[in-house]
C-alpha cells in the first residue's frame, strides 16, 4: 500500500467500533480555527453519543486535550460549593439549559523563555481562545454539551481540582510546571466525569518561608515589597 492507501485504511479502522466517536471528535476539534464560533450544545442524537464510565470519559478528555494543546486536565462536579465560583452572566442560563453537571479544568501553559526577558507572555491568552474552541468542538462531537465559562475564578478552580496550589503572588503554582501556568480554561458539560481533589505538594507551605519573590518585588524602588512578607497567609 502507498501512503495514501495506508492513511485511508487507518482512518477506516479508527472510524468503526468503540473508537469511532472519539476519533470523529478529535478530527472536529483539530480542524477548528480562530474565526470559528464555538458550538455549545451537541447536535448528535442520543444513539450516536459516545458511551463509557466517568473514568473512561476522563481518559478520553485528557487524551484529546493533550493532542489539541492542553497538557493537563482536571475535573470537578457542579455543586453548591463550586457554583459560588461562577459569575452570574449569560453563561448561567447555558449551564441550566445544557443540564451541566461536571466541570473541566484545562491548563494553558506560559512560555517561560518570554517571561525571562520581559513582563509576560501575551501569546498564552490568544492560545487560550484557540484551545477553548477546540475543546468545545471535541466535547460536542462526542455527543455532549460543553459551555465555556467566561471570566471565571480560574485559580480557584485550578486549586480545587488538584491542578495547582496557591502561591505567595496569588497565582497558581503547579508541581509539574511551577509558575509557568498562563491560565486555567473552565468548561461545564453534561458528560459524567469523576471529581478530582485538591493536592498538597508542599508549595503553599514552601511559600510561607521562601519569600524570594516578595524580596525582589520592590514597590516604586523604595524598598517596600508589593507582596506580603508575612509568613502566614491571610485575607488582607
Amino acid at each position: 500500500l502507498n501512503k495514501g492507501e495506508k492513511d485511508n485504511a487507518i482512518t477506516a479502522q479508527l472510524s468503526t467500533g468503540r473508537w469511532a466517536r472519539p476519533f470523529i471528535a478529535m478530527k472536529a476539534g483539530s480542524s477548528d480555527t480562530l474565526g470559528t464560533a464555538p458550538s455549545q450544545f451537541t447536535k448528535l442524537d442520543a444513539a450516536d453519543k459516545w458511551q463509557g464510565t466517568p473514568e473512561e470519559a476522563a481518559n478520553i478528555i485528557r487524551a484529546g486535550m493533550s493532542y489539541l494543546g492542553s497538557p493537563e486536565v482536571h475535573f470537578l462536579r457542579i455543586d453548591e460549593k463550586t457554583r459560588k465560583l461562577f459569575q452570574k452572566d449569560s453563561s448561567t442560563a447555558d449551564l441550566e439549559a445544557g443540564n451541566c453537571k461536571s466541570i473541566i479544568v484545562s491548563l494553558i501553559r506560559k512560555d517561560i523563555s518570554v517571561s525571562r526577558r520581559g513582563g509576560g507572555d501575551p501569546f498564552g491568552y490568544s492560545h487560550r481562545s484557540v484551545i477553548g474552541n477546540r475543546m468545545i468542538k471535541f466535547v460536542t462531537n462526542l455527543g455532549y454539551n460543553c459551555v465555556s465559562v467566561p471570566n471565571p475564578s480560574n485559580c480557584a478552580f485550578g486549586v480545587l481540582s488538584g491542578g495547582a496550589e496557591l502561591s505567595r503572588i496569588d497565582h497558581s503554582c503547579s508541581p509539574r510546571f511551577g509558575m509557568a501556568i498562563k491560565v486555567f480554561n473552565i468548561y461545564a458539560t453534561d458528560l459524567e466525569l469523576p471529581e478530582d481533589k485538591p493536592i498538597d505538594a508542599g508549595i503553599t507551605r514552601f511559600c510561607h518561608t521562601c519569600k524570594v519573590c516578595a524580596e525582589n518585588c520592590e514597590l516604586q524602588g523604595d524598598g517596600m515589597s508589593a507582596l506580603s512578607m508575612e509568613t502566614e497567609p491571610s485575607w488582607d
